[in-house]
């Protein structure tokens, strides 16, 4: 076997390392733009707009795009790995300082509009300033749909900017907070506890504002720590309307205040609680006089008009719990049911809940709660003296007092039906030592019995009652266009025992059934609205006995009346008619809700006078069948109010109200409220005399306050017969404003 030449080994090396490294030269060669894109450091994003401008966000494409001979179309569908990527915002203040734990959100033009939906992502900054949101290019992606990034913070219009998925080309994009304080909104009173939270809301001030919409506005949480929480990222030059809230369901106390005014100031709002509504403190103890320390309560507020109000209770180290009377009773005082388990037992009390008291804490006292047991029992007989089962008995308040309305009946009674032997057990509490007990069955009924709490041996005589059929007969195509009136009276007698118990359309026929009434002999009274029409008199009302038709085919007469604009335009208008049947001294009264609108009168004609807002009076008799009437144009005038004093902040506002005849005749044209900031309202008024009355009101409750209370605040304005805009003084005493202010009437 040949021997290899050493000299040959030698001579291949220098050849293979040549070889080696044109290889490698060419692989780098190769592979050169990719290494080269990849360590290229990521572009910047482009500057970002101004905090009131909302522009697209786009990047500078990166080294390895630059090398692409087409330029994709921002329209194109992005790429996959640029979908892949999470979107990651840094945000800086004004002074380029990181901003921690900032709220952001991604929402869609709809979500903006409407804030009670969720927006698409809501991501806290870190803090470097920076915010993740995973998954959100392709979450964008999939809805196809302009999308912003908010601030959700404190401010009236917050800064947004518009994400554009398709032209998002940056990893990183930056965003600048404008200028910003902050706020403490601080509790200046005992009785916070657990729980509580305060809101914080922008007041808005401008010429087309609306006070009365104020409570609709956007308002920002945060939850009390030792009787304080804290409000950064606020807008500067600002009041706010803070507001403290115990607990869940239950209204607490606010203030109005500036924020603050330069950046980086912080602004302390004082809220004082029980001073500016009434507060109930109660101390419920057991039977035997123990308190209820720290026991949350099942508590409901059952208010005179037959809703109920659950506050969350918890009571101190002394039993005692607060209740906030701000919701106000209606007709009548609310009642006030707490219980809670208490060593195995079930127990409770009510009470009475007086609403119209003076703002600050009122201290009522003591409330026992006991074991629920039986609280009235008896029997129920016919006139016979024979047991009646299976029959409905209340106890609680009377048929007649229970509401206003006389039909909320069943959150303040307790209820059961008769056994076989027509007894009958209530269990459960009232309050009060004495109720009222009767049957409610559908054709039995008895008259109402007064009984103790406690007593065993109620009885109840039960009757039988009809409810009987009327038939009402009405011109055809009559329409819905009035009421007719029914009533079952005693004979003699104008008290009404009875009434339809179904209600019916306005149609051809009218067929109702009447409330329940014992048998016996009535009047059938029947009316036109609130006008007597007739009656069947000493009608016999049994189960087996049919009661006489109502004929109204030739006694009601239908007229129409079309309203037209100065252009010619049948809008809808506002405001009061008069009315009476020609040849009668009785006017009657509706509105203008529907055009054209419709009467039924028991006459063939009737004399109107009409007062829409904005135009001249129209009168007109002897109207029959179907007219229209084209109304005269008002006139722009501005009202503006004069004084030296000072006005109240809103919700306080005075509220001017034109009147022509004691009719109100005015159609504002923006805000028609004077207020702290505002003292020029403007409304469309008829030519001639005008009577200015106003009066202050605290409109975000809907509710007046000061009424008649100032001198020189109702004035005659003559409003001249041309087209032109006229303004007006009105003169209000700065004195008498300012003692106002000093002992205000909220």
């Amino acid at each position: 076997m040949p021997t290899a030449d050493p000299s040959s080994h030698r001579r291949s090396i220098p050849v293979l390392v040549a070889v080696l490294l044109a290889a490698a030269g060419w692989v780098a060669y190769v592979a050169w733009p990719t290494s080269r894109a990849a360590s290229a450091p990521p572009s910047d994003a482009v500057a970002a707009p101004r905090p009131d401008t909302a522009a697209p966000l786009t990047a500078k494409p990166r080294a390895a795009d630059a090398r692409e001979t087409t330029t994709p179309s921002p329209e194109a569908e992005p790429k996959r790995s640029t979908l892949d990527q999470d979107l990651r915002v840094r945000v800086v203040d004004h002074r380029g300082q990181p901003l921690f734990e900032l709220p952001l959100q991604v929402c869609t033009e709809e979500q903006l509009q409407n804030t009670g939906h969720q927006p698409i992502a809501r991501v806290l900054t870190d803090r470097q300033g920076m915010a993740v949101f995973r998954d959100l290019r392709r979450k964008m992606n999939e809805l196809d749909k302009v999308c912003y990034l908010v601030h959700d913070v404190c401010f009236e219009q917050p800064p947004k900017l518009l994400l554009d998925a398709k032209a998002l080309a940056a990893e990183v994009v930056e965003r600048v907070q404008p200028a910003y304080g902050s706020i403490a909104v601080v509790v200046d009173g005992q009785g916070i506890g657990a729980g509580a939270q305060a809101d914080l809301a922008v007041v808005r001030h401008g010429e087309a504002e609306d006070p009365t919409l104020a409570w609709q506005r956007k308002s920002w949480t945060s939850d009390m720590h030792s009787g304080r929480a804290a409000f950064h990222f606020v807008e500067l030059g600002r009041r706010y309307c803070a507001t403290v809230r115990r607990s869940k369901a239950e209204v607490g106390s606010e203030i109005t205040g500036d924020g603050p005014g330069v950046p980086g100031e912080q602004v302390e709002l004082r809220v004082p609680l029980d001073v500016d509504h009434p507060v109930a403190v109660f101390r419920a103890i057991t039977a035997d006089g123990t308190p209820l320390a720290h026991t949350k309560l099942r508590a409901s507020i059952r208010k005179d008009w037959g809703g109920t109000i659950d506050p969350e209770v918890v009571t101190d180290a002394a039993g005692r719990f607060r209740i906030d009377l701000r919701e106000r009773a209606i007709f009548s005082n609310d009642e006030l049911l707490v219980r809670c388990n208490h060593q195995g037992r079930e127990i409770a009390a009510c009470t009475e809940l007086p609403t119209r008291l003076g703002p600050g804490r009122h201290d009522r006292g003591d409330l026992v709660l006991r074991p629920l047991g039986v609280l009235l029992a008896g029997h129920a007989f016919d006139s016979a003296g024979r047991p009646v089962a299976g029959v409905l008995v209340r106890a609680g308040a009377s048929v007649f007092h229970a509401s206003a309305w006389g039909s909320s009946l069943e959150p303040r009674t307790l209820s059961a039906k008769t056994g076989v032997d027509g007894s009958f057990e209530l269990t459960g509490v009232l309050r009060g030592s004495e109720h009222h007990v009767w049957v409610d069955a559908d054709y039995q009924r008895s008259d109402p019995v007064t009984a103790r709490a406690g007593d065993r041996d109620v009885r109840l005589q039960v009757y039988k009652i009809c409810r009987p059929v009327v038939t009402v007969r009405l011109p055809d195509g009559m329409g819905w266009d009035g009421s007719i009136g029914l009533s079952l009276r005693r004979p003699g007698s104008n008290e009404s025992v009875a009434t339809p118990a179904t209600a019916q359309k306005f149609e051809k026929n009218i067929v109702v059934q009447m409330g329940a009434v014992k048998s016996g002999r009535y009047d059938l009274v029947w009316s036109l609205g609130d006008r007597p029409m007739g009656a069947h008199r000493n009608v016999l009302v049994a189960p087996d006995q049919s009661v006489p038709e109502i004929d109204l085919r030739t006694a009601l007469h239908r007229i129409s009346v079309s309203l037209v604009a100065p252009g010619g335009a049948r809008d809808k208008f506002s405001g009061p008619v008069f009315w009476r049947e020609t040849g009668t001294e009785e006017w009657h009264q509706t509105q203008l809700r529907d055009n054209p609108f419709r009467l039924v009168a028991a006459a063939p004609s009737v004399d109107l006078r009409i007062y829409p807002a904005g135009y001249c009076r129209l009168t007109a008799n002897a109207v029959a069948g179907e007219r229209a009437f084209t109304l005269r144009a008002g006139v722009k005038v501005h009202l503006d109010l004069d004084t030296s004093g000072t006005l109240p902040a809103l919700p306080y506002v005075f509220d001017p109200d034109p009147t022509v005849d004691g009719n109100s005749v005015g159609r504002a044209v923006g805000s028609p409220y004077f207020t702290a900031d505002k003292r020029r309202a403007t409304f469309v008024l008829p030519p001639g005399p005008v009577s200015v009355l106003w009066h202050l009101e605290r409109r975000e409750k809907n509710g007046a306050v000061g009424g008649r209370v100032l001198s020189g605040h109702s004035v005659l304005l003559e409003i001249g017969d041309a087209p032109a805009e006229q303004t007006f003084r009105l003169p209000l005493d700065g004195a008498a404003l300012d003692r106002l202010m000093r002992s205000p009437p909220w």
